[in-house]
């Protein structure tokens, strides 16, 4: 690739410019060719990646199905099927085994690949060439299957094998990442699906549709950033991101807890034939607890996995904020386990998800008051919310009393937040014993 990356400096010319126009045109051709292997060799890299599972999974069913499943199967889907059938089957298949390589080769178009003296239209099609020969693998299986199928046996094996081979760039060029997305998707599927239908006209008909989706499709793109909530772009970001890696998998431990007292729940309905107002306190206490059992646990999780750290009350945020943060962190994890309470009892569903507001402040301020409490922020939690679950059980109307005690509640947090001193030093408590540095014998 080096003697591409200097095709802008115009080629050197001894004499005329009729002796220095064959070395411009060989040294054009020469960049063309560097450009063209190095796309093939990645076509190659991402083929043999396909390659090896998609073989590994065909030997598989060879061996347990035996030879005589395969060509019953190849009979059913390339043969007995009509042209258009079969044509979308392997326009579908190799569709997806070439989305699956554009998404590697359209990455690393937006990098240093785009200083390159190259134009949009070359830059797609070494993409599309690249695509074409990732996707190989899967057009040899195809074509296999046509060879073994009873319809390829006769005299359309050529025309079979001439559109297998065309079928591979035109499935390229509907997966191509480019701005004009859906017009060269359509157009480049339908070109795939008649190259696949075994019928010459149809052949001709598919390249005819792939040029066309060639010509329409715009520069190439890169993978779209998406905005999430765990990057610095929102409010969020930073400290979505901190918790979430500080956590990590453990959330599922929250889970199985809220998930547990659901259960007891929903059995305890099962097996009693109750009136409907009573199953529906008896609902409203299930949903309230799992929720409790979650924000107990999760807030534990969190204070001793992401402490809160005072020199934070030194950034341009008030106290309000950060423990606003925490409680939706802690919150609205916990409302997904509303919807297996909708298979419970769904009327309890807007009773039960009055809770969370207070209760994620709540669990916000337990995270801060984690090390000074005698049974930690699961206690705190834990006994508030087993109150409040038997006032939603017995009077649903407290609801409403629970949404106004989200503003007092957000107050304690934010004064719990403000108590902490930016110099206070957490020690990590654990046993001497076995601990190299320590100083006991044991």
């Amino acid at each position: 690739m080096s003697e591409f990356y200097h095709a802008s400096r115009p080629a050197p010319s001894r004499g005329d410019g009729a002796a220095g126009a064959p070395r411009g045109a060989s040294g054009t051709r020469g960049r063309l060719g560097a450009m063209a292997r190095f796309h093939a060799r990645v076509g190659v890299r991402l083929a043999l990646r396909i390659l090896a599972p998609s073989l590994a999974i065909l030997f598989a069913l060879y061996f347990i199905l035996r030879p005589e499943f395969f060509v019953y199967l190849a009979g059913v889907i390339l043969g007995d099927s009509g042209p258009l059938a079969r044509g979308a089957f392997a326009a579908l298949t190799a569709t997806v085994a070439a989305r699956a390589a554009a998404a590697r080769v359209c990455a690393g178009l937006g990098g240093w690949m785009r200083h390159l003296p190259s134009s949009a239209a070359l830059t797609r099609r070494m993409a599309v060439l690249a695509i074409a020969v990732a996707e190989a693998p899967v057009i040899v299986i195809l074509a296999g299957f046509a060879a073994v199928s009873a319809r390829s046996a006769s005299a359309s094996l050529p025309a079979d094998l001439a559109g297998f081979a065309a079928l591979a760039p035109a499935a390229a060029i509907a997966a191509v990442r480019t701005r004009n997305r859906a017009p060269r998707a359509v157009l480049g599927f339908a070109g795939a699906a008649l190259c696949a239908s075994g019928r010459w006209l149809l052949l001709a008909a598919g390249l005819v549709l792939a040029v066309a989706a060639e010509r329409i499709a715009g520069p190439v793109r890169g993978p779209k950033r998406k905005n999430s909530v765990f990057d610095g772009r929102h409010a969020l970001g930073l400290p979505a991101a901190i918790a979430r890696r500080a956590v990590g998998k453990a959330i599922a431990v929250p889970y199985l807890i809220g998930a547990a007292v659901l259960a007891l729940a929903a059995a305890f309905l099962a097996n009693n034939p109750l009136p409907p107002a009573t199953a529906g306190a008896a609902a409203r206490l299930g949903g309230a607890l799992a929720l409790t059992a979650f924000l107990a646990a999760a807030s534990s999780l969190l204070a001793a996995r992401r402490p809160p750290w005072p020199l934070e009350r030194s950034w341009p945020r008030s106290a309000r904020a950060r423990v606003a943060t925490d409680a939706l962190l802690l919150s609205v994890p916990a409302a997904a386990l509303l919807a297996p309470l909708a298979a419970v009892n769904p009327g309890a569903i807007p009773i039960v998800a009055a809770l969370l507001p207070a209760a994620g402040l709540r669990a916000a301020a337990a995270v801060r008051l984690d090390r000074e409490l005698r049974f930690g922020a699961w206690g705190l939690v834990l006994g508030e919310g087993a109150l409040a679950s038997a006032a939603l059980t017995f009077t649903p109307w407290a609801a409403a009393i629970l949404l106004a005690a989200a503003v007092p509640a957000l107050e304690l947090a934010a004064r719990a937040e403000r108590r902490q001193k930016v110099s206070r030093w957490l020690e990590l408590h654990h046993l001497s014993a076995g601990d190299p540095l320590s100083w006991s014998e044991g």
